[in-house]
């Protein structure tokens, strides 16, 4: 369990890895809410559970990378739907947020660049963002 003011409370951290850490839970959106620069947060390969406590991260004014991956939360099948409507992400999981998972009701096909499952929009976790 992550406590304040610990990590937390360097208010300047643009990125922040807690990949294979064994977390279960989340620190609440105010905790969250004090890194207003961080746009990089990994925390997969743990043990999170609830797609609700990640609701938490949307109070990152700044985040643009988050990785879930590899933690038991992921095999919800609102997953990544989830997600993607609740935060303000451009890449969850190594995966550009394609404009049909935002979109409601819309679909777009294997010929579209804006499909999902475009190789054009795979992003390796490795790969910094350029600032």
């Amino acid at each position: 369990r992550l406590e304040p003011p610990g990590l937390l409370g360097c208010t300047r951290l643009v990125k922040l890895d807690l990949s294979h850490n064994a977390l279960r839970v989340l620190p609440g959106r105010s905790e969250w809410a004090a890194l207003a620069n961080l746009r990089v947060l990994y925390l997969h390969s743990n043990q999170l559970a609830s797609l609700k406590a990640c609701q938490a991260l949307a109070a990152l004014p700044a985040i643009e990378r988050l990785t879930l991956f590899d933690n038991p939360l992921c095999s919800h099948p609102a997953y990544r739907h989830f997600l993607v409507n609740t935060i303000a992400l451009r890449c969850l999981d190594e995966r550009i947020v394609a404009d049909d998972e935002i979109i409601e009701g819309v679909s777009f096909g294997p010929e579209s660049r804006f499909w999902r499952g475009s190789p054009r929009l795979h992003f390796p976790v490795m790969e910094e963002p350029q600032v």
